[in-house]
């Protein structure tokens, strides 16, 4: 069976490169429009409901003052918004659908020029093992390729459990006194374009590209973890793709 899978991934990559030579990102900046979004009712919800006069004492008594925002909750929150129905559970990709759209909603705090880590795809079950061997015989490929195979799974699984067609990435992004809304669309067959760049200073993690442009983020993947993930840069907030949605009141 192994076997077989691994058969049907290469030649997949075939075709890709076949049909394809232009590099491609695997998360590509979009209209946020084209999702539907009610942007005006988060902002309100936000407002209203959310940073709520306990929770700001509580954001006002942490070090960074930062509008941190909760994945789950947010998740929801997406949903309501835009009636569409919220699946996301654990380590699912796909976290809100509406008709033949899959939205995986991410939460991050930007200070300075980047934001905290995020996770991109995860796994201990399938890849723990393999993935301790390749970081101690220093096959840097090796490991990207496993959790290159294991996202793309999971994500056609999702597609083909909800019937979608379009597959994007909503990221909230907080500072202390505003939040953002990034979307991305998600080029699936566009993770063949992913390549590893080698170990970090002190290998305990691998630098990869081509899942974001340079200048709006950076991806790492991590031995500890068993996860890849994505960092952004403060240039995101002036991508087309990105809006204000939410201001602290002066």
């Amino acid at each position: 069976m192994e076997v077989n899978k691994e058969l049907h991934w290469k030649k997949i990559q075939a075709l890709w490169r076949g049909h394809n030579l232009r590099k491609k990102p695997f998360l590509e900046p979009c209209d946020p429009n084209e999702l539907g979004i009610n942007v005006l009712k988060i902002g309100e919800t936000l407002e209203t409901d959310y940073f709520t006069p306990i929770r700001m004492r509580y954001i006002n008594a942490t070090t960074t003052k930062n509008l941190k925002l909760e994945d789950g909750l947010m998740e929801f929150i997406v949903a309501d918004s835009m009636n569409g129905k919220h699946v996301g559970d654990g380590h699912y990709p796909i976290d809100v659908i509406k008709e033949e759209k899959g939205i995986d909603v991410l939460c991050v705090c930007l200070n300075g020029n980047q934001t905290n880590e995020k996770s991109l795809t995860q796994s201990f079950k399938d890849s723990a093992d393999d993935l301790e061997l390749f970081f101690k015989e220093k096959k840097t490929q090796e490991a990207i390729e496993l959790y290159k195979r294991i996202w793309y799974k999971k994500l056609c699984q999702a597609k083909k459990e909800h019937n979608l067609k379009k597959l994007y990435y909503l990221g909230f992004i907080s500072t202390n006194t505003k939040i953002y809304m990034s979307v991305f669309k998600i080029n699936l067959d566009a993770i063949f374009n992913i390549k590893d760049l080698g170990f970090t200073k002190q290998a305990v993690s691998i630098n990869f590209e081509n899942v974001i442009e340079d200048q709006y983020g950076k991806t790492k993947l991590y031995k500890s973890k068993k996860r890849m993930e994505v960092r952004f840069k403060k240039s995101i907030l002036e991508c087309f793709n990105t809006i204000e949605i939410y201001a602290l009141p002066k």
